[in-house]
């Protein structure tokens, strides 16, 4: 049946964790015209937050839809992204980490650090940012 609904259209599975685009992205989408169910005021407020994707349904022109865990509404694909973890460091980087002074701006730390690779090149000029702020 050619109108059978095919969720692997979708981009992000039922369970994934998805980030919904900043605030200000969803604000320029607001009026623009380009989509169908544009986000609405209480949703633009949900911008830059992470929720789990709850259900996956799609509109008369085939649009993919998300229901997402405790943000309102139904959210379009292009209203969302990829949520990216990085793996915890290492117990041995942690402690290195604890005995150096970060630079500071704002609220975002930066540790400044020497890093050698496994092809055993070293590289001077790195820094390691804790995840979610630097996110945020």
């Amino acid at each position: 049946m050619a109108d059978e609904i095919d969720l692997r259209r979708a981009k992000f599975p039922v369970g994934s964790v998805v980030r919904i685009k900043p605030a200000a992205v969803l604000e320029s989408l607001r009026g623009n015209g380009t989509l169908r169910f544009p986000p609405v005021e209480n949703q633009v407020a949900h911008g830059g937050e992470s929720y789990a994707v709850r259900r996956i349904t799609f509109s008369v022109r085939g649009d993919v839809l998300y229901e997402l865990e405790n943000a309102p509404g139904m959210w379009h694909e292009q209203l969302l992204e990829k949520l990216i973890k990085y793996s915890p460091l290492p117990p041995h980087i942690r402690e290195s980490l604890n005995t150096i002074e970060p630079s500071r701006d704002g609220q975002m730390l930066y540790f400044p650090c020497r890093a050698v690779l496994k092809s055993g090149e070293a590289c001077d000029t790195v820094y390691i940012a804790p995840e979610e702020i630097y996110i945020k």
